[in-house]
């Protein structure tokens, strides 16, 4: 015997409903019963529904991936301020015809757009001028955001002429290539 009427559950998964929660629209409907105007409509129940643990490890595993990137961007960048070489620099940039940000606020500021190939030559130049005491980052600092990354580096160095000790706080910016971070902005903090 089949039952005249019988109670139907329909799920409906509603994404980013606040905070990033997911949540499940849950509507009971009686099928079977007519519906008519004068009826009130089904109850309709919102629940949290816990996302799958396949899901949340994906997502941190991306994560975690992405932060190797730019840490491993980072640490070339690093090796780069400390033995003074401007090709591991380069190495570090965005390629093509994409143009770096530069505005620095050493003796001669240099401010404006340069292709990988200038900003080597820029770097080449103050390195010869410079030793580099240190450069020190907080990894707790790095931000993410519209698929870039932003961190602040302090860059100590000695100006061989003079020797003055100068610490320059930098920002840089970096975007995702195709198998790596790459810079796309150095700019002295203050500006």
């Amino acid at each position: 015997m089949i039952p005249k009427t019988f109670l139907a559950i329909f799920v409906l998964t509603l994404s980013g409903v606040t905070s990033g929660d997911s949540f499940a629209q849950i509507r009971a409907v009686e099928i079977g019963r007519p519906h008519s105007s004068s009826t009130q409509q089904p109850p309709v129940y919102l629940k949290k529904s816990l996302t799958s643990a396949r899901d949340k490890e994906r997502e941190r595993a991306e994560d975690v991936e992405v932060d190797v990137l730019v840490d491993d961007t980072i640490g070339r960048l690093g090796q780069a301020f400390h033995a003074g070489d401007a090709e591991t620099l380069e190495s570090c940039l965005v390629t093509g015809k994409r143009k770096i940000y530069l505005a620095l606020e050493i003796e001669d500021p240099q401010r404006g757009h340069y292709g990988p190939g200038q900003v080597r030559h820029i770097f080449g130049r103050l390195f010869r001028e410079l030793e580099t005491r240190s450069f020190v980052y907080d990894s707790r600092e790095i931000t993410h955001e519209n698929g870039s990354a932003v961190f602040r580096a302090d860059w100590t160095y000695v100006v061989l002429e003079t020797d003055e000790v100068v610490t320059e706080r930098l920002q840089f910016k970096l975007e995702e290539g195709a198998s790596d971070w790459r810079i796309f902005e150095i700019r002295a903090a203050s500006r």
